[in-house]
């Protein structure tokens, strides 16, 4: 059983991250940042989460971690004894760490790890006590035998691409622990007993295969730092786009060089801003990075390119690997890195603490290091049917996993899934011989709906098209791969009074898998779009594998799958559309009447706004409204001409190709034909792509762990 942590003010979880790469189980994370937290629960699927203020919590509810959690880590808010902040002694943020001796007394873990900036140390409290020796106090005050100590650590000094300095307090009642030993240095090094101390990190060896803004994929990793951070999800780049700098802006950037700041600017360009150090702090390619802060905010460029640095680059900096996803705003992921532990800094201090607890005689547990964590090569073979415009492929690359077989009959969505993998899928699936299908791990296969659609005629299995499930069988049949995802349409559940459904599940269990199916909703996903769609997952039943509603009270989660959890829509159909006029999405003069005939009456009796009014199925005789920032759910009927896509009525115009595939979760650089029916089609027929990769990534999770 792994050793068990809880993470107090544990924000998108740089902690919690390094922990887990040296092992540990974080059985819970808390923080009132409800952004913060969503960013952790998506890189911590396994951690229970509890939106809250911690000083709201009672101490009932730490109960039930008594004698099973060994380790608390917290980063307390450290605004309070910031060098950019006011330092006010009556900030009641400085006194949060009572909330981590409140805790520790409750739970009673083995070890504290407390992190902090470095001003913590030189700060008294109203009564001018050094802070630093009120928390040594208190943890002693506890009478349960904590012994305290505190030193400076620097990232840079722990593989980290950046000069980030910060305080480490270190309470244990198991006796004394030491600090990390520095495993880099500005220098390289080699001690009297051979011990060789590598060189820091630089931002070049850190970001260099990250390309320009515009690019879909990383560049191939150079250098071990590169290696380290590569997805094991696929080649995708997200939370790579840049701010749009005004000519001024620009101008300012221009004119500092690497290594430079706002001190450089010229006079008459103005200081823009501040004029602390890191403000128009142009990074050098050859060292590491000055401490991060709010990059757009502190205005820190690219050594290269005059612009701030992306969130994909600064954590990167922060040393997050890329397969972990900011969520939120652009500017609050930005606040989300400024706040947070670097993972590997976490990392070096995990591996310490979790080598002083093996050897404790008092621990009587079995701990390993999670060396998948750190394994960046793993990966899982998966084949693409009925693979559409490839927003499978895109789910389970982003895991890091590898498409070794696709198959699409339509000629419009074999031409656009060639522009983005650079491969035609194969034809008609009937025609191949299930020999000629390569060896794999999973199969992906969003047979076609519209024999079960309630928008078609809903011949179910009468339907030539209805019966390409049987092919999906048969594969399943006869290449035995460990796991299978499906995609259908909610109709499919009640279709015949339940018999098709039936067919399917009889079906499944005699191909010898098991399996659990559910109908989710994208808007219940972060995609606000009113897309309801069957999911099937299954599992070969030599396997093993369970399905559960949630990891509530799961000690061992290798062996259960688990949907993912609805969350909270963040993002409305506001923030997904572009410029309000766009060349030739104009309506028609018909669809404008047509509207006009049926908007008074829905105006007068809406009761949500949201700035966006949106016109679907408009006709002469009916037109469909929605103003409460969720788009209506997209169908195949948008390639059929006509008015069919939706319309966005303050603009005057239709969606582009662009904004529908975001309202898919496709990345902004998918490629598509631009001004044709059959792209609209296609993307109706297509899946919700970052709804899969939540699917994809929990599917990854359990293969990694047979």
């Amino acid at each position: 059983m792994k050793i068990k942590v809880i993470d107090l003010f544990c924000g998108i979880g740089g902690f919690s991250y390094g922990f887990q790469m040296a092992g540990f189980n974080v059985a819970l994370g808390i923080d009132m940042w409800d952004t913060a937290l969503e960013t952790f629960r998506n890189n911590h699927s396994e951690t229970e989460t509890l939106n809250s203020d911690i000083t709201k919590l009672g101490n009932s509810l730490f109960e039930k971690y008594k004698g099973t959690v060994d380790v608390i880590i917290a980063g307390p808010p450290c605004q309070g004894f910031s060098m950019s902040g006011k330092r006010d002694p009556r900030d009641s943020r400085n006194n949060l760490f009572e909330e981590v001796i409140r805790v520790t007394a409750v739970v009673k873990p083995k070890i504290v790890v407390i992190e902090n900036v470095v001003g913590l140390l030189s700060m008294e409290t109203a009564n001018g006590e050094p802070v630093a020796n009120v928390i040594k106090r208190r943890f002693e005050e506890l009478k349960m035998g904590y012994v305290v100590k505190y030193k400076i650590l620097n990232a840079a000094d722990y593989g980290v691409p950046q000069r980030r300095r910060r305080v480490i307090f270190v309470a244990s009642r198991v006796g004394d622990i030491n600090f990390p030993e520095p495993e880099f240095g500005e220098e390289i090094t080699t001690e009297v007993y051979g011990e060789v101390t590598k060189k820091w990190v630089t931002v070049g060896e850190a970001i260099g295969n990250i390309p320009n803004i515009g690019a879909l994929r990383y560049l191939e990793p150079a250098g071990d730092y590169q290696l380290l951070m590569k997805s094991k999800r696929g080649n995708v780049i997200h939370n790579h786009e840049a701010i749009n700098h005004d000519e001024l802006i620009v101008k300012r950037m221009a004119s500092v060089p690497q290594g430079g700041n706002w001190k450089d600017i010229p006079e008459e360009l103005g200081q823009g801003g501040g004029k602390h150090s890191n403000n128009y702090k142009r990074l050098q390619w050859d060292k590491p990075s000055v401490t991060i802060k709010h990059a757009s905010k502190s205005m820190i460029i690219h050594p290269l390119y005059n612009r701030c640095l992306t969130v994909r680059e600064i954590a990167r900096i922060q040393s997050f690997d890329d397969d972990f996803i900011f969520s939120g705003l652009r500017t609050e992921q930005y606040q989300q890195l400024a706040d947070a532990v670097p993972p590997l800094l976490g990392y070096a201090i995990a591996k310490k603490v979790k080598d002083y607890l093996i050897k404790n005689k008092r621990l009587n547990i079995t701990v390993t290091e999670n060396k998948r964590s750190l394994d960046r090569k793993e990966s899982f073979k998966f084949i693409d049917l009925f693979a559409g415009i490839g927003g499978f492929r895109i789910a389970f690359e982003s895991c890091g996993n590898k498409c070794v077989f696709s198959s699409e009959i339509d000629k419009w969505a074999r031409e656009t899934y060639y522009q983005n993998f650079g491969e035609f899928p194969s034809g008609d699936i009937t025609k191949i011989d299930s020999a000629d299908i390569p060896e794999h791990d999973v199969l992906c296969a969003g047979f076609p709906c519209q024999a079960f659609s309630i928008a078609g005629m809903r011949k179910g299995f009468e339907d030539a098209r209805g019966t390409l499930f049987f092919e999906v069988a048969r594969i399943l049949r006869d290449k035995r791969p460990k796991a299978f995802i499906l995609e259908n349409v909610r109709g499919i559940v009640n279709h015949d009074k339940g018999r098709t459904l039936k067919i399917i599940e009889n079906v499944l269990d005699s191909v010898g898998y098991d399996f659990r199916y559910k109908i989710m909703n994208a808007v219940d996903y972060g995609i606000p779009q009113n897309r309801e769609r069957w999911y099937c997952v299954g599992f070969r039943k030599d396997l093993g594998i369970k399905f559960k509603e949630d990891f509530e009270g799961l000690w061992d989660s290798y062996k259960f799958f688990v949907f993912p959890k609805k969350r909270k829509l963040e993002k409305r159909v506001k923030e997904f559309i572009g410029e309000k006029y766009v060349e030739g999405y104009q309506i028609s003069e018909k669809a404008r009447q047509n509207i006009q005939k049926y908007y008074p009456e829905y105006e007068a009796n809406r009761s949500k706004r949201d700035g966006i009014t949106v016109a679907n199925e408009i006709r002469a005789s009916r037109c469909h409204f929605r103003s409460d920032g969720i788009m209506p759910c997209f169908t195949a009927k948008m390639g059929t001409g006509g008015n069919n896509v939706p319309v966005i009525l303050e603009y005057g115009r239709k969606l582009t190709e662009k904004e529908c595939l975001a309202f898919m979760g496709f990345p902004d650089t998918f490629k598509i034909r631009k001004g044709s029916y059959q792209s609209y089609k296609q993307i109706g027929n297509s899946i919700t792509v970052t709804f899969v990769e939540e699917l994809a990534k929990e599917i990854t999770r359990i293969l990694r762990n047979l």
